[in-house]
């Protein structure tokens, strides 16, 4: 279900690694002062999280 659910979400958004999606390495200093910003924590992460729940629930509903 993993595999799967990451397979979906990286065809949907083209990764699943946050500093890919957000182009920027949040798990820096300097990388996570730039991603707010630059804001995408307000208008990349919501899509992203949608589209993870999207991506559960038909997964989960199988």
């Amino acid at each position: 279900m993993v595999r799967r659910f990451a397979g979906q979400f990286t065809v949907k958004n083209g990764s699943i690694l946050c500093k890919e999606l957000l182009g920027h390495d949040a798990s820096t200093t300097e990388g996570y002062r730039d991603a707010v910003g630059s804001g995408v924590f307000k208008t990349i992460c919501p899509g992203c999280v949608q589209g993870a729940l999207m991506i559960l629930e038909e997964i989960l509903e199988g």
